[in-house]
């Protein structure tokens, strides 16, 4: 007996001796493995980024007031307040310069400012998959077997979330959908600038410092014209007075103060752009023959009048951009005319009171009037069935809708109409029954109203499931407000409205986003339950009587989580950090998990 206990000791001794060698053969292995890693015997080059980043080839900041809107917009850059900065001007006038220089500084003493700038040049032929394209360039991801945009976007949002950068978009034409893109929106350490021709590009995109370049003076322009000439060079009188005449005239880099010429304007012109122009008037008579022209950019020019002759022979014309003509009262009655027009911009045009018949342009997918002095909609806007945009955001004295126009809209996809009182006030019981039959919202994806004083509630549970594929709502500045979604019970009405032991509940499929901003009477959401499966972002700022998200939240594995698809809950600067806390912490949840599931998401 003895003698077998001692034989399983000696068994059981040797057996793990086996395995402690075995072990540490294979520990060996790896420690020989890993040494051998680390023999450089050609030595060790460190490719960092400081030593490999080369500045970019840019003009010298001659003129005083060049280097000042330099340090300006330095300033904006190491302000943590400002996320995004928006350089605008006219053509000529120096926008990429600036940029430039403010990526060499970056590039020249990264360890100083903290940040790694990337530059990217836009153009106007850019897309969302050949801006990913280069921008993945730039931080040096392999896009070529990755065709999905969406995955190719989350790649590039962590990529420029890792670190703290500067991402320069240079001559930027049209506002991008950052997100689609994958460029962070108000991330820390992650700073966007960008340079364009149109201030309103800086507003679509949600610039917070917009900084216009304004053209050189002619003291300025002639200081730049001497340089550029030399010294060596000597003008005669005669010379010198004409080329100063010439400076000053170039002075914005374009400088244009008439409408080109009729003979200038030839038949084969397919896109014209006199942006930035101080144009002022197109004279009575003035009737260029473009049958081709597709593409009129009149933006920013100064314009107080145009004469009605002056569209009558451009029947091809797609976009119409007549925005930031402050100073613009009445439009032509030839617009009325333009019926293969898709876009007509007029935002900006801050006396803008008359817009002739809109019925014939029946082939119209954008109309944007906001920030005009119109009182009334303009004639035919019901009768626009392709019209996907609208936007009257900032037309203050715009308040009623003719009854049953947007009921005619049905391919909307954006409506943003702040300051609305008649339609959603007044009439929505009856709107709601008769909304159904003719599919009314049926294609909207964004809905924003702002700057609202009247409204008490934005829909009504009936109401709601007309919008069947809304991913954004975005509510802001309505200073009566009390509830977003409004119970309302109506008899014989089919709706998506559900009830599971009295407590109300609605589903928003779609719904990706919603954002709440300085609403200081909000009490409520929603006061039942809303299912909302692919909700990505939840903004809260300054609504300091809303007590309860009322989003349902699925049970995975037998625990209460959040919606998968959800990236953030944002509830910065409603008062201060502490106000934050302090408002998370007194909220009310349906469940006793759901503080603690949503949690990771506040930021």
């Amino acid at each position: 007996m003895m003698e077998n206990e001692v034989q399983k000791l000696e068994e059981n001794r040797e057996s793990k001796i086996l395995s402690w060698r075995n072990c540490i053969d294979k520990l060996i292995a790896e420690i020989e493995e890993l040494h051998e890693e680390g023999r450089f015997p050609g030595g060790l080059l460190l490719d960092t980024w400081e030593t490999t980043t080369e500045p970019l080839l840019a003009p010298e900041l001659t003129i005083q007031t060049s280097k000042r809107n330099l340090e300006e917009i330095f300033k904006y850059l190491m302000d943590d307040k400002v996320w995004c900065i928006g350089i605008h001007g006219m053509g000529g006038v120096g926008k990429t310069t600036l940029a430039l220089h403010i990526y060499n500084r970056l590039v020249r003493d990264v360890e100083k400012f903290g940040y790694r700038p990337y530059w990217v040049t836009v153009s106007q032929e850019s897309s969302i998959g050949k801006l990913q394209n280069d921008i993945a360039k730039n931080l040096e991801l392999d896009f070529s077997n990755e065709g999905d945009e969406r995955k190719r976007a989350a790649k590039l949002s962590r990529a420029l979330t890792r670190e703290n950068c500067v991402l320069i978009l240079d001559d930027v034409w049209k506002k991008i959908a950052l997100d689609k893109v994958g460029i962070p929106d108000k991330v820390n350490g992650h700073k966007l600038i960008l340079t364009t021709r149109s201030w309103d590009v800086c507003r679509q995109i949600g610039c917070e410092a917009k900084f216009k370049v304004q053209p050189l003076n002619e003291e300025e322009a002639w200081k730049l014209f001497e340089k550029k000439l030399g010294q060596q060079t000597e003008l005669s009188p005669e010379v010198r007075d004409i080329a100063m005449s010439v400076a000053a005239k170039c002075a914005a880099g374009v400088g244009l103060k008439d409408i080109p010429a009729e003979r200038e304007w030839t038949e084969d012109l397919d896109m014209v752009s006199l942006m930035g122009n101080r144009i002022g008037e197109i004279p009575h008579g003035r009737s260029p023959r473009c049958p081709r022209l597709s593409t009129l950019l009149l933006n920013e020019i100064f314009l107080r009048k145009i004469a009605d002759s002056f569209f009558e022979h451009m029947h091809e014309l797609h976009v119409l951009d007549l925005s930031e003509n402050r100073v613009l009262e009445k439009l032509p009655n030839s617009i009325s005319d333009l019926e293969n027009l898709t876009a007509l911009k007029l935002q900006g045009c801050k006396n803008l009171t008359y817009v002739p018949p809109l019925g014939k342009l029946r082939a119209l997918q954008e109309l944007d009037l906001s920030y005009t002095r119109i009182k009334e909609v303009p004639e035919g806007v019901d009768r626009l069935v392709n019209l996907k945009n609208l936007n009257m955001e900032g037309t203050e004295r715009l308040e009623r809708l003719p009854w049953g126009t947007l009921c005619k809209l049905s391919h909307l996809q954006l409506l943003s109409w702040p300051n609305l009182v008649f339609l959603f006030r007044s009439k929505i019981v009856g709107f709601a029954v008769i909304a159904p039959s003719c599919g009314i919202f049926s294609n909207l994806k964004e809905l924003s109203v702002t700057y609202c004083p009247q409204i008490k509630s934005l829909f009504t549970s009936i109401l709601l499931p007309l919008f069947p594929n809304l991913e954004v709502i975005i509510v802001r500045q309505c200073g009566q407000i009390k509830e977003i979604i409004e119970t309302v019970h109506e008899v014989g009405l089919e709706t998506s409205f559900l009830r599971n032991h009295d407590i109300p509940l609605i589903t928003l499929p779609k719904l990706k986003k919603i954002s709440l901003l300085h609403l200081r009477k909000l009490k409520s959401i929603f006061e039942g339950r809303m299912v909302c499966e692919s909700i990505e972002k939840i903004r809260v700022y300054k609504c300091p009587k809303l007590r309860r998200l009322p989003f349902s939240l699925p049970v995975v594995n037998g625990q209460l989580s959040a919606p998968t698809t959800l990236k953030q809950i944002s509830t910065r600067k409603t008062y201060s950090k502490a106000a934050d806390i302090e408002w998370w912490e007194s909220l009310e949840w349906d469940h006793p998990d759901a503080k603690d599931a949503l949690l990771p998401y506040l930021c």
